[in-house]
């Protein structure tokens, strides 16, 4: 069975979610001084007389004044936490292949992604040819097939590749060991109003009258680094202990990054015990800035499991079925996602500058609002997940809401309001639950809002029309002897271009880009010693970029930050629980 690599548990998250946000650009919304249209403003006349904004204060309406924190036209704009790359071939506007089609020779410059600094001796790949960087990261690259893929690596970084119709690429790689030292932050709390969140612990006294609270704090991401951030180094140092019984008590060491006020629950012989009502966090010596981000889901087991009888032939289940743990569980998952699950708190610090405790001052009930979802022509053999969140640029990426639409294709999203924050609401028509956890399968339609006010008629989408194709399970395959990876599509439009992730086992990890037209990929095996095996992961995402951006001519790192509007994905990854 595979195993998630740390970093590549949060970058597949992060980066599906993040894809197409478009956040980057921290936009204004059209309610904006002085002269306010109020198209997009939930106070409908204007005079603040039906405005269901409780603490505006702005009796002018000029926005001047106005103490609404949740109100994107007092946004904080945060600068990038990334250094600015060189542009030696004046490509422009942050582009890193371009400069047009090739007539001989394409322009490779390699760059250190965490200095922008030129690499010297890195290798890049070319038609079976290789060739070695000067000491301004530059060399020229004799052409033999426009569409062949080129690739740059370094012994110290991962590698990327491109295939594009262009004269001149950049490479930024992403470094296998970052600047500085790393060392856990004071322990510190979620408040509210300055004062610490003090939340019930659980146990089976009040497992029914209480919500389990759990949370996590993590070091701030920027869309703009999610390919390049320093996952390895993304949880603590220290851990605390949490102690599963299924039988005999087995004790698991869990980060400090994860907040849980309290647990303490056995039934028969089985049960959960731990506690670590504050967090922490790691900080690098070398950064300036160490933004940081989190929060505080809350899960209502009345709303899901309605009695002590139900849980316990749940875990009766669970304990004669270990390899079948979905099967257990599956009737709970639409209630828990539902009914159960919310995301109570959530919120940032996105200047904190690592000295002392990274306290998150966290948004409070009253900032909650509801969003419906509808998704017209639903696909029975899928199921339709959907996650909301709040993006706060360059600094932060916040899950605010989860749901499972019914059979007719409706759900209903309770979401939290982030000062700072764009949001942004992404559905997936997937087979994962269908499939027992056997296919992970997705196809995701993604809206964007500078204000939550935006959905507040909802969000509608069509099963026909917004979503890429899913891939073709059958015909969708990685040969861990070659190395070749090899693709199909259901019925549908093709996207504008794939992205892939390929980690095989113990070896140097390889982005890639192709058009989408391809159907193919394998990585220069042979160039760069890889030997492919069983344990490869493989991930490849296609994405429809927006009419304005062309697919030979821009900054393939800059993709989550587009308005991209559907992703599809696939990967050899299998769960199982």
């Amino acid at each position: 069975m595979h195993k998630w690599p740390g970093w590549m548990l949060i970058s597949l998250s992060l980066m599906v979610f993040a894809t197409g946000c478009g956040c980057g650009d921290d936009d204004d919304d059209d309610d904006s001084a002085p002269s306010d249209d109020d198209t997009t403003d939930d106070d409908t006349t204007d005079d603040d007389s039906t405005d269901d904004d409780t603490t505006d204060d702005d009796t002018t309406d000029d926005d001047t004044t106005d103490d609404d924190t949740t109100d994107d036209d007092t946004d904080v704009e945060y600068d990038s936490l990334e250094c600015d790359l060189p542009d030696p071939a004046s490509l422009g506007s942050g582009n890193l292949i371009g400069g047009g089609s090739p007539t001989g020779t394409i322009d490779v410059y390699v760059f250190d992604g965490e200095t922008c600094d030129p690499i010297e001796n890195a290798e890049v790949a070319h038609g079976g040819a290789t060739y070695t960087t000067d000491v301004d990261g530059y060399a020229e690259v004799l052409l033999t097939d426009a569409a062949e893929l080129v690739t740059a690596w370094e012994d110290n970084h991962w590698a990327w590749s491109y295939t594009a119709d262009a004269s001149v690429m950049y490479f930024r790689l992403r470094p296998d060991e970052y600047a500085g030292t790393y060392s856990d932050s004071d322990l510190a709390d979620f408040t509210q109003d300055g004062t610490p969140l003090s939340l019930a612990a659980t146990t089976l006294g009040n497992l029914f009258s209480s919500p389990i609270y759990l949370g996590a704090a993590l070091p701030g991401i920027s869309l703009e680094t999610l390919f390049g951030a320093d996952y390895d180094n993304f949880f603590t140092q220290g851990a605390f202990d949490l102690t599963l019984n299924t039988g005999s008590p087995e004790v698991t060491e869990v980060p400090l990054n994860v907040y849980l006020p309290g647990i303490d629950i056995t039934v028969l012989t089985y049960g959960v015990e731990g506690e670590n009502p504050q967090y922490a966090v790691p900080v690098n010596s070398a950064a300036a800035t160490s933004p940081v981000e989190g929060f505080v889901a809350a899960v209502d087991v009345a709303a899901a499991i309605p009695n002590l009888a139900t849980l316990t032939s749940v875990i009766t289940c669970v304990v004669a079925n270990p390899d079948d743990i979905l099967g257990c569980v599956s009737s709970l998952i639409e209630p828990i996602l539902n009914e159960g699950l919310t995301i109570q708190y959530a919120g940032a610090d996105p200047g904190w500058d690592g000295a002392g405790a990274p306290d998150i001052e966290v948004a409070d009930g009253s900032a909650k609002g509801s969003f419906d979802v509808a998704i017209a022509n639903p696909d029975a053999s899928y199921d339709y997940l959907a996650i909301a969140g709040a993006l706060i640029p360059n600094r932060a990426i916040l899950p605010t809401a989860l749901g499972l639409a019914d059979g007719n294709g409706d759900l209903t999203l309770d979401t939290i309001a982030i000062p700072d924050a764009d949001y942004g609401v992404l559905v997936g028509q997937t087979d994962l639950l269908v499939s027992g956890l056997t296919s992970m399968n997705f196809s995701f339609a993604i809206r964007w809002a500078e204000s939550l006010s935006d959905w507040s008629t909802g969000v509608d989408l069509d099963a026909d029309t917004d979503f890429l194709p899913n891939f073709d399970a059958g015909n969708t395959s990685y040969d861990d002897v070659t190395g070749e990876l090899s693709w199909a599509l259901e019925a549908g439009d093709a996207p504008d271009v794939y992205q892939i992730v390929y980690v095989p086992e113990g070896q140097k990890v390889v982005f890639a880009q192709v058009p989408g037209t391809a159907t193919s990929w394998e990585p220069p095996v042979t160039e760069m010693g890889i030997v492919p095996g069983e344990g490869d992961i493989v991930v490849i995402f296609g994405i429809d970029l927006p009419d304005d951006v062309d697919v030979d001519a821009y900054n393939p790192l800059a993709v989550p930050a587009l308005k991209s509007s559907a992703v599809n994905l696939w990967t050899n990854l299998v769960l199982s629980l």
